[in-house]
């Protein structure tokens, strides 16, 4: 497969660019016949760059979403048939999802504000991870219309969404950048250096100049006039672009380099508004003396353990090798490295890095607190990253799993790392803990087990015991 994708990218731009650009308009233009076939009302879109960007024929993927009127699960199941029977679409199509109408309006706003959770007691999917990935400018904003009638949901674009949705945007990209530290030969890095540069560029110029740019040469053009002091990373990523059918050496560490410095004027954005709007003082309970507590976002609404923690590693950013060993450290406290405004949370594996692969003050106000030596975080008012949205969302989250016991699944969700029973219990308890702390005007937040356990009177070695104090408490009544 890798030697038919340099064949294709060596050619992409000669003579046989215009067979190599029909063959995938034909791929997917087959695709979507498969999907529509009984159900000529689904609607068929493309998305990523073969939506309005510029494809790179060998190195860019088929991105093909399908949205229909009713009930979504005979249109998978005859995809998952397909593909079955011809394995090479999965080599060559692996990013084929499909939606109903609700599913897609469910999954459509940011994870953090969006009314999805992502452990679920009914067969509501969110194949493409959308709550979690809505793209730059927010979900489908990117994919082109194929076939069918419009079915993407109105979306609303206020300055805080926008704010949420690049974020999530910039997580994507930072956990690209670990899997290409991890394995730096892979003929796919020197195009993803050139996303690494152009992509924080692309987010800088919608959040602070409202422009809403698809092609990566418009938005590396744009970006040298606005941010000149990065003018000579566009410019490389800008050459990079146009050799890549030659297989240049991948600039990892530059453009690392570049990734880090336009993460941090995104930062910046995101700790200047949550500064304009105010904060909420929360209580951290539990601090010791050992190393902090991890207790982001992801932490409390999706948590992968009832006893995460962290260390700060003293390395550089833009280090590949640095960043390839802290990626494949998996046991103890998960690394981090701190270069202000920034939080960096290096994982060599998706589902680790999902979500808290790289986090400001704004976004993650417990983490920044504890490195700061305070016992107390000031969470923003702002949708999405206040204290009452947190446990809002947390507590969503784990009522899902406690009431509908048995009958859970992770529809759209498959990375998440759910642990044993006893710790979701445990995690299950901070969460409306937290939610009951905000609605009595005292917040505070639990950070140890050992606190927890404290605050809902049960002994934690005993998991039926502790299952009850949990059932009783509000939050799950």
């Amino acid at each position: 497969m890798r030697r038919l994708q340099a064949l294709v990218l060596r050619t992409g731009t000669g003579p046989l660019g215009p067979i190599w650009r029909a063959l995938y308009a034909a791929l997917v233009w087959s695709i979507a016949a498969c999907l529509r076939r009984g159900r000529p009302d689904t609607t068929v879109y493309v998305g990523g760059s073969l939506g309005f960007g510029e494809p790179v024929p060998g190195l860019s993927d088929v991105d093909v979403i399908a949205v229909c009127a009713g009930d979504a699960r005979p249109i998978r199941d005859r995809w998952r048939r397909v593909v079955r029977c011809v394995p090479l679409l999965h080599r060559v199509a692996a990013d084929v999802f499909v939606y109903s109408e609700e599913e897609l309006r469910r999954a459509a706003a940011p994870c953090s504000i969006s009314p999805e959770t992502f452990v679920r007691h009914d067969d509501v999917h969110d194949a493409a991870g959308l709550a979690v990935r809505p793209g730059p400018f927010g979900a489908t904003r990117e994919w082109r219309r194929l076939a069918g009638p419009e079915r993407r949901p109105v979306l609303t674009h206020d300055a805080q969404s926008r704010r949420l949705a690049a974020w999530l945007e910039l997580q994507f990209w930072w956990r690209f950048a670990f899997e290409a530290a991890a394995d730096s030969a892979a003929p796919t890095v020197p195009f993803l250096c050139v996303k690494l540069i152009a992509e924080p560029a692309r987010l800088w110029l919608w959040l602070e100049h409202d422009q809403a740019l698809f092609r990566r040469r418009d938005v590396l053009r744009e970006a040298s006039a606005a941010l000149p002091q990065e003018r000579e990373a566009y410019a490389l990523a800008l050459a990079l672009q146009r050799d890549l059918p030659r297989g240049p050496r991948p600039p990892l560490a530059q453009a690392l380099a570049s990734l880090t410095r336009q993460s941090a004027l995104l930062a910046g954005l995101m700790d200047r508004a949550a500064g304009a709007a105010g904060a909420d003082p929360v209580r951290l309970i539990g601090v010791d003396a050992g190393p902090p507590v991890l207790a982001d976002w992801r932490a409390l609404v999706a948590p992968s353990g009832a006893g995460e923690r962290f260390q700060v590693a003293h390395d550089d950013l833009a280090d590949p090798a640095a960043l390839a060993r802290l990626g494949a450290l998996t046991t103890g406290p998960a690394p981090a490295l701190h270069a202000a405004p920034l939080l960096v949370r290096p994982a060599a594996e998706r589902p680790r890095a999902k979500l808290r692969a790289v986090q400001c003050a704004a976004t993650d106000p417990v983490s920044f607190a504890l490195l700061a030596g305070e016992a107390e975080a000031r969470f923003p008012r702002l949708p999405g990253w206040s204290a009452r949205d947190w446990a809002r969302r947390a507590v969503a989250e784990h009522r899902t799993w406690l009431c509908h016991p048995g009958a859970t699944r992770l529809n759209g969700y498959g990375w998440l790392q759910l642990p044993p029973e006893r710790e979701r219990l445990i995690t299950a308890a901070r969460a409306a803990l937290f939610e009951q702390s905000i609605d009595r005007g005292e917040p505070e937040l639990r950070l140890t087990t050992e606190a927890v356990g404290d605050g809902i009177g049960a002994d934690l070695r005993d998991e039926r015991s502790l299952r009850d104090a949990v059932l009783g408490l509000p939050a799950y009544r």
